[in-house]
């Protein structure tokens, strides 16, 4: 059963709907990248946590994107009807990653930049929005527990572990920057 949020069809502040998009854009990446990478699982379990990260991740997307469809925009164009230009995600997802230890931290960093975002609302007025920022806060637990798990033997997780300060001092200035709409923004591959 869809919660119909209150007040539908009134304009929400543009700084709110674009938070939302950020967060919404990001699940639906982040969750593209899960579904295109859980073939490389190393074992059944990986493959089950990674789909079950993919699935939570469009789930959240989804929320967001009736959430804001009840508010005056198209679903299915949010959904289905734009552009890679016009996708408002964090910059870290841009890139394939490199390996497997690059994607287990690029997405335990998303996962977490995300979160921060999304957690902004926990106490929002409209309850829709503050349980999906809770279904938000509930879903990340177990990528952040899984993480450590999905790098097979203890050098390679510590090699990855020693890398997470690295890869944040170099790219944190604009990794985890949200592209907004209207701003410009190379297409992805």
């Amino acid at each position: 059963m869809a919660y119909t949020p209150g007040n539908t069809g009134t304009k929400l502040d543009e700084n709110f709907e674009n938070d939302l998009l950020a967060i919404a854009d990001t699940r639906l990446v982040l969750g593209n990248w899960y579904a295109e990478c859980v073939m490389n699982g190393r074992s059944l379990p990986d493959f089950a946590a990674i789909l079950g990260m993919c699935t939570s991740n469009y789930g959240h997307t989804r929320a967001i994107y009736q959430f804001l469809a009840a508010h005056g925009h198209d679903y299915a164009h949010l959904e289905r009807g734009r552009d890679a230009a016009a996708i408002c995600s964090m910059n870290i997802l841009d890139e394939a990653p490199a390996g497997w230890e690059d994607f287990i931290v690029s997405t335990w960093l998303t996962e977490l930049a995300t979160w921060m975002l999304a957690s902004g609302f926990l106490k929002h007025e409209d309850r829709a929005i503050a349980g999906i920022a809770k279904k938000d806060w509930r879903g990340n637990i177990f990528p952040s527990q899984i993480c450590s798990g999905l790098v097979p033997d203890h050098r390679r997780r510590q090699e990855a572990i020693r890398t997470v300060p690295e890869i944040v001092r170099e790219t944190f200035s604009d990794c985890f920057a949200v592209v907004r709409p209207g701003d410009r923004k190379r297409p992805r591959a």
